[in-house]
């Protein structure tokens, strides 16, 4: 049996459609969106971090609260302010790449070391 035309017509429509559709699939796959993270010190981290403050509350041997500025933008910013303790604050963007941390009156004493985390997802 011989092939008719209108047949072969069709079935080149359809292999076109499925390979443009294979193609799409595939360019989606390989899609990777720009992310920022970092977690640590030097080569590691994926922030700089500047303008370091800690406030004080009305007991000024307790941090009421630790601002900072990153060097880009992020979603999520924590801190934590001691090796030992497992308590990480939360922190919340004020402006810009601004972050207030408040970390309920952490002492003065304990805060031996500042960490930062921060995500740009």
């Amino acid at each position: 049996m011989k092939p008719r035309p209108k047949h072969l017509v069709l079935f080149a429509l359809l292999s076109l459609f499925l390979s443009a559709c294979v193609t799409q699939l595939n360019a989606a796959s390989n899609t990777v969106l720009p992310a920022g993270g970092g977690d640590g010190i030097g080569e590691i981290s994926g922030y700089d971090i500047s303008n370091v403050s800690y406030g004080l509350g009305a007991d000024p041997t307790r941090i009421d609260h630790v601002a900072l500025t990153l060097n880009r933008s992020a979603k999520q910013v924590f801190i934590r302010l001691s090796e030992t303790q497992d308590t990480w604050h939360a922190c919340v963007n004020t402006s810009g790449y601004r972050w207030t941390c408040a970390v309920g009156g952490f002492p003065v004493a304990q805060a031996t070391q500042l960490r930062v985390v921060a995500s740009g997802q």
